[in-house]
């Protein structure tokens, strides 16, 4: 069972019906569609907790995903994948919400840990 840890968001989405969506809906759903995982998206588990610092100059969001299975058929290309689609979600949740943000980072980790995904976006 995929857990997933959202880090960086404004304290103001916290108890908001946009972010709810995005943790209980959006998320699962883009993990559920990655290709060969056969993950559904009941069985993912996405979390955002409050930040602690929420009036950084400089806003990092990330997210991990952790307890994917090591299974010889999950490549890293399928990690990268995943790891993108989520950052997809992530991306058009913050447009859409009107986050400015400095960068966006994610890893997909694996149980094993030797070939972790990671992705790095900024603003274009």
């Amino acid at each position: 069972m995929p857990r997933i840890f959202i880090t960086g968001l404004p304290n103001a989405l916290q108890g908001t019906p946009e972010l709810r969506r995005l943790l209980l809906d959006e998320i699962p759903l883009a993990v559920e569609q990655s290709p060969g995982f056969a993950i559904m998206r009941n069985d993912v588990s996405v979390h955002a907790p409050p930040d602690m610092v929420d009036d950084r100059p400089v806003r990092i969001v990330t997210f991990n995903v952790e307890g994917l299975l090591r299974k010889p058929d999950r490549t890293t290309p399928m990690h990268e994948h995943l790891c993108n689609a989520i950052a997809d979600v992530l991306l058009a949740f913050l447009e859409k919400q009107d986050v400015r943000y400095d960068s966006l980072v994610g890893w997909c980790l694996r149980i094993d840990r030797d070939e972790d995904a990671f992705v790095r976006r900024t603003p274009i």
